[in-house]
């Protein structure tokens, strides 16, 4: 399964073992995941216009995107080898996304003094901003860097991740 955001600056790939029975697009994931984890063990139905998804006592139907509401990668990007890789924890995640909604902040920087790794959560145009930070590798190459991304483009499901960064 693959997508990429309107703005072409998110994208996201994966593979999953289910097989589906034909294509079809859904235009906001999260909402949709939501409303799917209010069931326990659903089945799913592919019909022509929507998704049927049920469990013994709730259902839900829910309607496919119109073609052209969801934008699929025309090739895909071949990255660089990466040259910073780290883990980042559920618990890390979870961490980091409530210290950005608490201080109410949207920048997420990963940054290395060349001895330690660190992700940071602030607000990067006020240089009185609250900041909440967590080391997440002891040891660095030796090099300096400093990278920005907004908390709003982490579109990722609660899990373990090995990140690499090219």
């Amino acid at each position: 399964m693959k997508t990429i955001s309107n703005m072409k600056n998110i994208l996201a790939v994966a593979t999953v073992p289910e097989d589906f029975p034909q294509d079809f697009s859904i235009y906001n994931l999260p909402e949709f995941l939501g409303a799917t984890s209010l069931m326990d063990d659903p089945d799913f139905q592919f019909n022509d216009s929507s998704l049927s998804v049920a469990d013994n006592n709730s259902s839900l139907a829910y309607f496919y995107a119109a073609e052209g509401m969801v934008t699929a990668p025309e090739k895909m990007i071949t990255m660089p080898e990466a040259e910073i890789t780290f883990k980042v924890t559920s618990t890390l995640l979870t961490d980091l996304k409530k210290a950005a909604a608490v201080l109410g902040v949207n920048d997420l920087i990963l940054k290395s003094d060349g001895t330690t790794v660190t992700l940071v959560v602030t607000d990067k145009k006020s240089p009185t901003s609250n900041t909440f930070s967590r080391i997440v590798e002891a040891e660095s190459d030796g090099t300096s860097y400093e990278m920005t991304f907004k908390m709003e483009n982490l579109k990722i499901l609660d899990g373990n991740y090995d990140v690499q960064v090219s």
